[in-house]
């Protein structure tokens, strides 16, 4: 019949009478031999028709069997169609059919694959005879199906159903074929007729080829499911070999015993007797293992073998799923290299679900301790694929899936440091890495690598312990801290050092981050919480052994010496400490708003809100401490701890406002005695600053404190002073250096006292700006970031004014608007003239002079917004501006954002290195100065343009020049000159008296305070086009 009979036919020569003939040599045989085979290809042909000459009527395919008459339904796929059937009983009911007429059987069979996949074209049962023609028979079949106008395919879709009849159908069809072998084994069939398993795989290995996809499916299916329980059968049998043969050594010890004694002939005989019978049971029992494990061969090579790498994934996934139940059932057969390697080829199969498949089954052998050690080769062999999988695979649970498997690896030992630290390094990659995996699945990834550093780290700590037990057992006597937790904290954290080191050097995309939750003190709280949130760090009191740990003074201790270098932590290492620190007092004080918390306190009960205080108490008890030993080299680090714990009030719940007072004043101290560098607003360097932090606590720093309150006013006062004398006495760079502390104090907690200070002071900071550029110290100011002090100065001022004064007018519509116009813009009128100089002296400092129009724009757009937020009062306002501060820009003020904006063009056109048309009398010299970004810059300071022609309207020339060259400077500008600005609608007057109920859910509408956002126009202009976040374009 086939080839794939020929291991078999040498151990049953008597069986091969009628199937020695090769598939191949039956095809290449004389016609005599055709002749008596039935061919169901072959039909006469029909001669044609020549007195017809209209168009040929094509013979159709019925859709649905409701189109053909008298149609009997395949019996095996009726009763399936049912979810009350009892399988069993329709497998025995099929083997009887089979031992009364084999190809009837087949045939309903066949049919009931066919039935399955919606074909309604059937075989008969001579087209099953003759099983080398089973090629012929299934291309025949391929291709009445596809002439089928529609496919039902119950089979592949009937699991989405509602009917209950249905959603098991596949569930049923594959264990009829289960219970067809069992049944058949169990009754002997299985041994005796080998043509049971030889026409199933010969007739569905033959479907197993089409073309038509359900077909394949479909018998690709079974002929997994019979090697399934094949396996299944065949580790039965070996069991009952191993267990015989156990017997039969028994026997034969009992026999060699009974030899020795006297009188033992009765016993001796029957020991022989049970031990002859025993031998024969082996031997049938290893005949009949030998038999199936011949069949399990040939359906893997002729179905496995090929299918495994159909174009169909769910093929391809079905063959995944069926090797891993083979590994499982029958390990000493499947478990080979030759198998298994199988697994490690589809591991970078195309499809998202087949891969996701193939690592579940990767990660289950390597999690079973039996395969561990055969694994080795297989590790070898795809080692560096799974790391790089875990690097650039696109679908997150692929890539966490792999991060599992190499988790398992690294217990077993097989990967070497530098792969740790390559893995390890995942977990520092944010979205601003090329590499990020995006969306909610990605904190599983996460979660992951902190579980794959751990176990690492396990690792490392346990061979540690193996070398050095008796040291440490020494040592521990003479610490009250734990030595085990010393060592294994020392360990996590040079590896996050060493892991850091790698991202940087070889992961991370951008070597300075944009986003504030991308700095390093930020990333550095969010790994941390991932690994504190494990069981292994965060148990037995972790939080007061890290915090004894940092103040440990490993110098006062002769003992430890010897294992001094594997405890004492470096500075490197003092930072992730820390970081551990941080990340569990962030956990503790956000409680259940903390994504961590319910792993630290995972069943809800009374005492857990008591337990979270207590750490948090032996927290705060430490604090002090912890502020001497980080205010030289890590205040960045203990100013986001601090700030979590004032945040939350924790020292106010722990009525320890003491300790906060004390480090309150500490802190401020620092912050008012050192010297702190200038940012400018794009720099992204300032959310890596001290700077940052400081902005941070005073954000929410305690002012209801009385002590509190009166430090704050206190440096907000001397630095006022400061700032007075520096202007004095023509200081600029130390009116930038107090201008920079002065600002971050523009927090919520401290704003208002900022802006006591700062109002008297305004006269005097429009001067000193106004006379910057004639300054010798200009490039210096701008180099050192002094000069963007001065901007952030002037646009604070204006937004808290704007804010304040649509607010009030909001709260009191009834307040004297002339009054308030008065009492909060005129302050603003030196701002106006300091900024119409600034723009008009056209400083040589490219930089400055960008830097200068950007704040021009931004102010006098926003002055010009001012009418949409308090449009009831609209005609006091215009006569307010119209009479005592025109806001409209000049017409030489025009001209010099006109003269910045053709230098910004003209860079950007030598970039790009195309072509510029040019209108007449363009006196600039665009050789003068080269700025960075310059791309960026000009779509920025385009966008702003825009917005202010919208606002206030710009000259009809200005605006044409501005559009002349936008068919040359790329898509960006492009998309900024076609951005429709949002409708700004003024607000409209609302009646003075309104239903109590509407006057409620208008106060829930409309908040008291708003945020001065309201007047960054560019938040809800300035279209989202630009490559990476633009902070300039935020007032």
């Amino acid at each position: 019949m086939s080839t794939r009979r020929s291991t078999r036919l040498q151990a049953h020569p008597d069986r091969s009478l009628n199937y020695s003939v090769d598939l191949s040599d039956s095809e290449s045989s004389g016609a005599s031999e055709k002749e008596n085979e039935y061919q169901p290809n072959k039909r006469a042909a029909r001669k044609p028709n020549k007195t017809s000459r209209g168009p040929k009527r094509r013979k159709t395919v019925p859709n649905n069997i409701d189109q053909l008459e008298n149609f009997q339904e395949n019996p095996i796929f009726e009763t399936l169609s049912h979810a009350e059937v009892a399988v069993a009983e329709l497998a025995a009911s099929w083997l009887d059919q089979f031992e009364e007429d084999k190809y009837d059987a087949v045939k309903d069979m066949l049919n009931f694959v066919l039935r399955a996949c919606g074909c309604v074209t059937l075989v008969a049962k001579h087209d099953v005879a003759n099983a080398d023609s089973s090629k012929e028979t299934v291309a025949e079949i391929q291709a009445m199906f596809e002439k089928q106008g529609s496919h039902e395919y119950p089979l592949g879709l009937a699991g989405n159903s509602k009917n209950a009849n249905w959603r098991d159908f596949k569930k049923r069809c594959l264990e009829f074929v289960d219970q067809v072998l069992v049944a058949a084994s169990e009754q002997g069939i299985l041994y005796e007729d080998d043509e049971l398993v030889e026409l199933l795989v010969t007739w569905l290995g033959a479907l197993t080829t089409s073309n038509a996809r359900p077909l394949r499916y479909a018998s690709t299916l079974l002929c997994l499911q019979m090697e399934t329980t094949l396996c299944s059968l065949v580790a039965q049998t070996s069991t009952a070999v191993n267990r015989a043969q156990r017997q039969l050594t028994n026997e034969q010890r009992n026999i060699d015993n009974l030899l020795k004694k006297a009188r033992s002939g009765a016993k001796l005989a029957a020991a022989k007797d049970r031990a002859a019978q025993i031998e024969q049971n082996c031997q049938l029992y290893s005949e009949h293992k030998t038999y199936l494990e011949t069949f399990l061969q040939d359906i893997f090579n002729t179905t496995f073998a090929h299918r495994y790498r159909d174009t169909d994934a769910q093929i391809r996934q079905e063959c995944v799923r069926h090797l891993s139940y083979w590994i499982d059932l029958y390990p000493e057969f499947f478990f080979e290299s030759i198998y298994i390697r199988y697994l490690g080829w589809l591991m970078t199969d195309q499809d998202v679900a087949v891969r996701h498949e193939v690592l579940r089954v990767v990660l289950r052998l390597y999690q079973t301790q039996s395969m561990v050690a055969a694994l080795r080769q297989f590790t070898s062999h795809f080692k560096e694929k799974l790391i790089e999988m875990a690097f650039y695979e696109a679908d997150t649970r692929v890539r966490s899936s792999c991060v599992q498997v190499l988790t398992e690896i690294s217990r077993m030992g097989f990967l070497d440091t530098e792969e740790v630290v390559k893995v390890a390094s995942l977990i520092f990659v944010d979205d601003e890495d090329l590499i990020c995996q995006k969306g909610k699945t990605a904190t599983r990834l996460i979660k992951d690598l902190a579980k794959f550093i751990a176990t690492v780290e396990a690792q490392s700590l346990a061979e540690f312990m193996e070398s050095n037990s008796a040291t440490v057992e020494k040592v521990a006597g003479s610490l009250e801290l734990s030595v085990k937790d010393l060592l294994k904290f020392h360990g996590v954290s040079q590896m996050l050092v060493e892991a850091e080191t790698y991202y940087n050097s070889d992961v991370a995309t951008k070597a300075v981050k944009m986003r504030s939750y991308n700095s390093r003190t930020a990333k550095l709280v969010r790994v941390c919480q991932n690994l504190f949130a494990l069981p292994r760090y965060h148990a037995d009191g972790a939080l007061e052994t890290l915090c004894g740990y940092i103040l440990y003074d490993f110098s006062a201790n002769a003992e430890i010496a010897k294992i001094q270098h594997s405890v004492e932590l470096s500075h490197a290492q003092t930072f992730f400490v820390l970081g551990l620190i941080s990340a569990a007092a962030t956990i503790y004080c956000e409680a259940d708003a903390n994504e961590f918390h319910q792993q630290l306190f995972p069943k809800k009960h009374d005492d857990q809100t008591n337990d979270r205080m207590l750490y948090l108490g032996k927290l705060v008890a430490q604090l002090d401490s912890l502020f001497d030993v980080c205010k030289k080299t890590h205040l960045a680090v203990f100013l986001g701890l601090f700030t979590q714990l004032v945040k939350h009030r924790v020292c106010e719940t722990l009525d320890q406002t003491e300790t906060e007072t004390k480090i309150t004043a500490q802190l401020l101290k620092t912050f008012r005695e050192d010297q702190l560098s200038s940012y400018t607003p794009e720099s992204p360097e300032y959310y890596n600053s001290i700077n940052f932090q400081f902005a941070q606590l005073f954000e929410h720093i305690n002012t209801d404190m009385v002590e509190v309150s009166l430090k704050v006013d206190e440096v907000a006062q001397e630095l006022a002073e400061e700032l007075t004398l520096a202007i004095k006495d023509a200081d600029r760079l130390q009116v930038g250096s107090t201008l920079c502390k002065l600002m971050l104090l523009r927090g919520s907690a401290t704003k208002s006292r900022l802006l006591t200070q700062l109002m008297p002071l305004i006269d005097d900071i429009c001067s000193c700006t106004a006379s910057l550029p004639l300054s010798d110290e200009l490039d210096q100011l701008v180099a050192s970031n002094k000069a963007s002090e001065y901007f952030s100065c002037l646009l604070f001022l204006v937004a808290e004014n704007l804010e304040t004064l649509t607010n009030k007018l909001k709260v009191d519509p009834d307040a004297e608007v002339l009054d308030e116009l008065h009492r909060h813009l005129s302050p603003l009128a030196p701002v106006k003239r300091a900024l119409l100089e600034l723009v008009a002296s056209r400083a040589q400092n490219i930089n400055f002079w960008y830097a200068v129009c950007n704040l021009y724009l931004d102010v006098f757009t926003t002055l010009n917004l001012l009418k949409y937020y308090v449009g009831p009062h609209r005609d006091v306002l215009d006569h307010f501006f119209d009479t005592e501060m025109s806001v409209e820009p000049l017409s030489s003020s025009q001209e010099c954002l006109l003269q910045l904006f053709l230098i910004l063009e003209a860079q950007v056109a030598s970039e790009k290195q195309v072509e510029l048309d040019r209108t007449e009398h363009e006196d600039v010299n665009f050789e003068t100065a080269q700025m960075d970004d310059c791309e960026r810059k000009l779509c920025t300071f385009v966008a702003k343009l825009m917005l202010l022609d919208k606002t206030v309207g710009l000259e009809t020339s200005i605006v044409s020049r501005v559009k002349l060259n936008r068919a040359v400077l790329g898509s960006l500008f492009n998309e900024v000159l076609d951005y429709e600005q949002v409708e700004m609608k003024e607000e409209e007057e609302l009646p003075k008296e309104l239903p109590q109920e509407q006057q409620e859910q208008q106060e829930q509408q409309e908040p008291l305070e708003q945020s001065s956002d309201q007047f960054l126009h560019t938040n809800t202009s300035v279209p989202n086009l630009l490559p990476e976040p633009v902070p300039d374009l935020v007032l």
